[in-house]
């Protein structure tokens, strides 16, 4: 956070605010908490599959 130069109080406000609007999703990994926009992921998600199935094709093609 020091190189975003917000306090981890305010860090938490902002992301507490887009978790609100459903915007991100809070996930809890052991005493740490992640936020993560579920859009985005799946997003990248489908641009990495897309990639696979190009490289795929290439492959079976020669």
């Amino acid at each position: 956070m020091e190189e975003l130069n917000v306090s981890r109080l305010t860090a938490t406000s902002y992301l507490s605010k887009l978790e609100s609007k459903g915007l991100a999703v809070e996930l809890k990994f052991w005493r740490e908490y992640f936020y993560l926009s579920e859009k985005l992921f799946n997003l990248l998600i489908s641009a990495f599959h897309l990639d696979i199935e190009k490289i795929d094709s290439i492959d079976s093609n020669g």
